[in-house]
């Protein structure tokens, strides 16, 4: 007698994430609250937005630099750190040619979050991440051009949002 819903399990079966790879995670804030950055259209070409971080977003930012040097073997090649959630393009395994594999993914992400929490005195995230393991390099560019794009996205969204009744 379970009184508690199952959890969908979120990762690959049978698939060891301290490999070699490039994977898209996705950090979401608890409650979806947007604690993190205020996205600021500016309607030009040249500049369509303006992020600016929060300082729970400035935390996130420090966390996020400090991955590289808590871990060799990880590099995060782009990221970004949106209102309510953060997108990360994280390479496993950038410095393997002793044969030694990265942590795991999911060993990086709960540090990240920890370290963040720490700064803050206090938890903002949700429970778990999303991942994606990027699977060849029209998969990477297509999830580098997502990071790239998801200010811009979420500027248009609040104004479709805005006209509504």
């Amino acid at each position: 007698m379970d009184r508690f819903p199952k959890r969908k399990p979120n990762r690959l079966k049978n698939y060891n994430y301290a490999d070699n790879g490039l994977y898209f995670i996705t950090i979401c804030t608890c409650g979806m609250r947007c604690i993190l950055s205020h996205i600021e259209a500016k309607r030009s070409f040249a500049q369509p937005y303006v992020l600016r971080l929060s300082p729970n977003g400035d935390a996130v930012e420090a966390a996020i630099a400090g991955v590289g040097q808590q871990y060799p073997n990880i590099a995060v090649e782009k990221y970004v750190i949106m209102p309510n959630h953060v997108h990360l393009l994280l390479r496993v395994g950038l410095n393997c040619d002793n044969g030694k594999e990265g942590p795991p993914v999911q060993t990086v992400i709960g540090h990240l979050k920890r370290s963040v929490s720490l700064r803050l005195g206090r938890s903002i995230w949700q429970k778990g991440f999303y991942d994606h393991l990027i699977r060849d390099q029209q998969d990477y560019v297509h999830h580098w051009n997502y990071i790239e794009a998801n200010p811009v996205k979420w500027v248009e969204d609040e104004y479709f949002f805005a006209d509504e009744p």
